[in-house]
């Protein structure tokens, strides 16, 4: 199976030699809060996704036989083409780091297979490590390996022979593989290295090369011809995946003769005196270290080992514990792979136990859960998918019942969310705690009011996000509230959103005080505070700062709004000098929108009027002329205004 290229694809790598100089810091941006870590998160949440796609195309078919009992002859290369410094520190070194894990890896996956290793340069073969079970013992030959012996090339031939040489009394029933590790561009052969493929065809024994350097058309012939893989790794964790990839059992190749094996389950005994076994009986027996109290007796032959699985010298009968073979049926019958899915709260709300019927919920309630969860979202360390979750669960929480709102408000729920709606720069943990406000403060009439009161001290916050999602909520909750009790003391915050500089934020502002002037009792605070915001304290000669100038507008929009709502709206106006307000705001040569606001509301407000009071006070002040080019367009009118119709505007008194 070729995965080098897919990993390529998946990965959008190349191969190391082709790589431009990697600036690695790129890849880096910083969130909303200058933090780096939502950035390193999501590089290795696609690294992640990229190797799982790659394993899920890898998995074999349903009803594949594999060959469970392996013999593989892993043929390391160290010729001069192994000190390359492509991989860190040198290809051989990279070699002499993975290869131990994959051993472990591949005695893990296949506890009752066999291994060997084969180390070849100079155009030779050597055995480094006989056809065994034992891992320590694979494990230190490969660690032996110094790049300082690297010499000569390696023969490709020379280690396909001793490979079939090891492996031609290997049982039938066992799947011989051959496993190539090599860093060379060449292979320096004694003979045709056809007759050895051919030979190894024969045999049914499977071939498979991991390149370090370059594709090279003979490795791949021999790969192709023996039904094994040839794969050029990329990097250094491409090379471990693919040498993991080796660890699992491959497919039994056609014809493979099927048959029953005898295998022996040792007696494990621990002797009152230390005893050699006979997996060490041919090293120096002066070692005492070699020497074991807990030994595995052969069940045959009773022939003492300190390790299984293994292979019993004394009568040739495999030796294997349960746990071995139960490892080794897991190819046989594999787990499906995971599908994921986006996490689902309302668990905790329509599992029960299976055991004894009772809800998740009220375990969870009993346990502390709750206030658990609250810790996560007052943390300020914490991560902010970890807070949106957290209150996700709160929300499932809430939507139970409402004694646990209660609960929840008793145990300063509303204070922590409220602080983590102010305090959060990620708009998905904002939504979440503007969700769990409103519900706790919906059906809940012992604690609406603390909820209504939060939302208010948030309407000051420094992030705008968080001052808009406020004022949404407080709009919805207003209307089940007394408008009295609440309405006069949300009417000076909320009109202070009026000078945002984001227009959602200014908007929010605008519709809540839309809200609470909906009630006559309170009608008569919003206009208080419009028409202060329209006559701003300033300094002679000096243009508004761009706040003052906003509000100033905005207020003027919204008083445009109520006169068109509200009948009673524009003899209050009369009354409250709002005619003087509106004409210093037209008179604010430094803000058009203030200008355009302002006359349009001036218009209004003379049109509404049931005589012409209003109209002849306006042009006794303003004069003739003035008064009918602003009736004929009030729109328009702050671009034909002159400097000095602008200053007569900023000097009109009080009306009497």
């Amino acid at each position: 199976m070729q995965i080098s290229d897919e990993f390529a694809a998946e990965s959008g790598l190349g191969y190391t030699w082709e790589a431009e100089y990697e600036k690695s810091w790129e890849a880096l941006k910083e969130d909303e809060i200058g933090d780096l870590q939502s950035s390193i998160d999501k590089i290795v949440a696609d690294k992640a996704l990229a190797k799982r796609k790659l394993l899920l195309r890898q998995r074999l078919p349903k009803n594949i036989r594999l060959g469970m009992t392996r013999c593989l002859c892993l043929v390391i290369d160290q010729s001069r083409w192994m000190i390359e410094r492509d991989m860190r520190p040198t290809r051989l070194g990279c070699c002499c780091k993975l290869i131990p894990e994959f051993i472990k890896q591949f005695f893990s996956q296949n506890p009752v297979s066999q291994l060997s290793i084969i180390v070849s340069k100079d155009g030779r073969a050597s055995l480094a490590s006989p056809m065994l079970a034992q891992v320590q013992k694979h494990i230190k030959s490969v660690t032996a390996l110094k790049p300082i012996e690297c010499s000569g090339d390696i023969s490709l031939q020379n280690s396909l022979e001793m490979s079939m040489r090891l492996l031609k009394h290997v049982p039938s029933h066992m799947n011989k593989e051959i496993l190539v590790i090599t860093g060379s561009l060449n292979t320096c052969d004694p003979d045709n290295i056809n007759n050895s493929v051919q030979k190894a065809i024969d045999e049914g024994i499977r071939c498979s090369i991991i390149s370090l350097a370059a594709e090279v058309f003979i490795f791949k012939h021999v790969a192709k011809s023996t039904q094994g893989s040839y794969d050029v790794c990329i990097d250094e964790n491409h090379f471990r995946d693919l040498l993991l990839y080796h660890t699992n059992p491959p497919p039994s190749k056609p014809g493979h003769e099927a048959s029953l094996i005898k295998m022996g389950f040792p007696i494990y005994t621990v002797e009152s005196q230390p005893a050699l076994c006979l997996c060490h009986i041919s090293q120096n027996l002066s070692d005492i270290e070699l020497l074991s109290k807990p030994t595995y007796s052969c069940p045959q032959c009773a022939s003492k080992y300190c390790e299984v699985p293994i292979e019993c010298k004394g009568c040739g009968l495999p030796l294997v514990s349960a746990s071995h073979l139960a490892r080794s049926y897991q190819h046989l019958f594999p787990v499906p792979p995971f599908e994921e899915r986006e996490f689902d709260t309302n668990w905790i709300q329509a599992v029960n136990c299976a055991a004894c019927g009772v809800p998740f919920l009220i375990e969870f309630m009993e346990a502390g859960g709750p206030l658990t969860v609250m810790e996560i979202v007052k943390s300020r360390e914490g991560k902010e998918s970890d807070k949106t979750e957290a209150l996700r669960l709160l929300l499932q929480i809430i939507n139970s019942g409402r004694q646990y709102k209660e609960f929840l408000c008793e145990n300063g729920a509303i204070r922590g969310i409220a602080e983590c709606l102010g305090n959060s720069a990620n708009i998905q943990t904002q939504e979440a705690c503007k969700q769990v406000l409103y519900k706790l403060a919906i059906g809940n009439p012992r604690h609406s009011l603390k909820v209504y009161t939060a939302l208010v001290a948030l309407l000051q916050a420094r992030s705008p996000s968080a001052q808009k999602l406020a004022a949404s909520t407080l709009r919805k909750i207003h209307p089940t509230l007394d408008p009295i009790e609440v309405g006069i003391r949300v009417v000076e915050p909320a009109s202070l959103l009026l000078r945002s500089t984001d227009v959602e934020t200014q908007l929010e502002g605008q519709l809540l005080l839309q809200e609470i002037a909906k009630d006559i009792d309170t009608r008569q605070a919003v206009l208080i505070a419009l028409l202060t915001l329209l006559n701003p304290i300033a300094t002679e000669g000096q243009p508004l700062p761009l706040p003052l100038s906003i509000q100033q507008a905005s207020s003027a929009k919204l008083l445009k709004h109520l006169i068109e709502t509200y009948p009673d709206v524009s003899g209050s106006l009369i009354r409250l000098n709002g005619l003087e307000c509106l004409l210093t705001s037209m008179g604010n040569i430094y803000y058009a929108d203030s200008q355009k606001q302002a006359s349009i509301c001036l218009n209004l407000l003379i049109e509404s009027s049931s005589d012409n009071f209003l109209s002849e006070k306006v042009k006794s002040v303003i004069g003739s002329d003035f008064y009918n080019e602003f009736r004929r367009d009030p729109e328009r009118l702050y671009t034909k205004m002159t400097s000095i119709q602008a200053q007569l505007l900023r000097s009109v008194q009080t009306f009497n």
